[in-house]
């Protein structure tokens, strides 16, 4: 990408981490979305695999 396309899109390196914050915690809100088919205990516990396997995917930074 160019720089004159970034800046068209977000004015300042402030705007473009913060939306790179809200897109990844957008995708971590999904992946660990709870299963309602799920008794209480399982769906905690899937959701914590769900979300530690993200972090770890994540860790970098450069996502998946």
């Amino acid at each position: 990408m160019s720089k004159p396309l970034l800046y068209h899109y977000f004015s300042t390196k402030n705007d473009l981490y913060i939306a790179a914050i809200q897109s990844a915690a957008e995708q971590l809100s999904m992946a660990t979305a709870p299963d309602p088919r799920l008794p209480a205990k399982a769906r905690l516990r899937a959701a914590l695999r769900v979300h530690v396997d993200w972090v770890e995917a994540n860790a970098t930074g450069g996502g998946t």
